[in-house]
């Protein structure tokens, strides 16, 4: 058992052994089968079962998670010269997340929003199975691709009046 589809099929049969257990017996670290699995794309829904939630012919059931190493297929984006990613269809979460540029040094701010925002935001976080600060990080840097230069348009159209 070494494929994604192989390790989520064994999961949802046998319901007595966790993601956990069976990372470690792969000589993984305890949460690293799961990482795996959910950056493919496939979550873990409230009863335990494992599934894809993509297009059922984009599944990555061939995909080896119990090496030490996990080299993924990119098969939905490219890069392009700048560093930015386009998407040839419509992006996936989990590729968004991929795709997210790694800083050296991680910050931590307090900021205050609407309860309901925060409680929805905290609810799509945990269904997505993804990490609120990683999701969090995603969100500003989509809304500042999205909004900066929009921003920097009305500046500079101001400058010339």
């Amino acid at each position: 058992m070494k494929t994604a589809g192989e390790v989520v099929k064994f999961l949802n049969e046998n319901k007595g052994v966790t993601v956990y257990e069976l990372s470690q017996s792969f000589g993984l670290s305890k949460a690293a089968l799961r990482k795996r699995l959910i950056s493919l794309g496939y979550t873990e829904n409230s009863m335990g079962e494992w599934k894809y939630n993509g297009k059922p012919e984009e599944e990555p059931k061939d995909e080896i998670v119990s090496g030490k190493r996990m080299k993924r297929k990119r098969t939905n984006e490219t890069k392009d010269i700048d560093g930015n990613w386009e998407y040839k269809e419509s992006p996936d979460l989990y590729a968004a997340l991929l795709a997210l540029p790694i800083g050296s040094k991680l910050v931590s701010k307090a900021f205050k929003t609407d309860e309901e925002i925060a409680e929805r935001f905290k609810q799509f976080c945990k269904t997505a199975g993804v990490q609120i600060g990683k999701m969090h990080s995603l969100a500003l840097y989509e809304f500042i691709e999205k909004y900066e230069p929009i921003v920097q348009k009305m500046i500079e159209e101001g400058k010339k009046k």
